[in-house]
Parts: C-alpha cells; sequence; structure tokens
C-alpha cells in the first residue's frame, strides 16, 4: 500500500485542528460529567441504604415498644362512644351566636318588607 499526500491550505490546517481540539474537548467535558454522575448515584444509593437500615430498626424499636406499653380491653365501638370527634361536638356559643345572627338578619328583612307596605 502506498501513501498518498493531500496538500492542505493554511485555512484547512486552522479549521481541522480547532475541530479535532473542540471534539477532545466535548469528549473529556463528556467524561467528566459521566464521573460526576457515577459519583452522585452511589452518594444516593448510599444514602438509600443507610435510610433503610434506620427506618428497619425504628420499627423494630417500635414493635418493641407495642409490646411493652400496656393494652386495654376496649373495641372501637366503645373507645367510639366515650370519646366524641370533632366534627360531632357542637360548641354552644357559636350555635347562640349563629342563631341570634339569624334573628337579626330576620328582624331586618322584616323591618324592610314593612317599610315597602
Amino acid at each position: 500500500m502506498s501513501n498518498e499526500y493531500v496538500r492542505l491550505t493554511t485555512a484547512e490546517v486552522n479549521y481541522t485542528k480547532k475541530h479535532l481540539l473542540n471534539i477532545e474537548l466535548e469528549s473529556l467535558t463528556s467524561l467528566k460529567k459521566l464521573k460526576e454522575y457515577k459519583d452522585l448515584r452511589s452518594k444516593e444509593l448510599n444514602m438509600k441504604i443507610s435510610l433503610k437500615t434506620a427506618l428497619d430498626s425504628l420499627s423494630q424499636e417500635l414493635i418493641i415498644m407495642d409490646k411493652l406499653l400496656p393494652h386495654t380491653s376496649w373495641d372501637k365501638k366503645d373507645n367510639d362512644e366515650m370519646i366524641p370527634s370533632i366534627h360531632t361536638m357542637e360548641i354552644p356559643q357559636l350555635k347562640a351566636q349563629e342563631n341570634n345572627e339569624l334573628e337579626n338578619q330576620l328582624d331586618e328583612i322584616r323591618k324592610k318588607l314593612a317599610r315597602l307596605q
């Protein structure tokens, strides 16, 4: 096989060198980003593992605490009857104020109707 040479102008040589340097720069930048990504992924994995271990140990401690704490013999129905929920509780003062406001509004409407007749 024989070697063939092609004559290039200085502009072509400069363009080719710049282009090759840009390609090299982009590939090195990509490698750097890939390395950073791998490092972050390994840190994330380590953090997930430590979080899972902490949650598992906490879960075990809660199970032990549940076994150690005293339990009552109430069933849910008795519990609901003993402690009224917030939605079913009525505050007498607020109801009285609402009734007074309604009565006042009704009185005002009646007075306006009387003036119109």
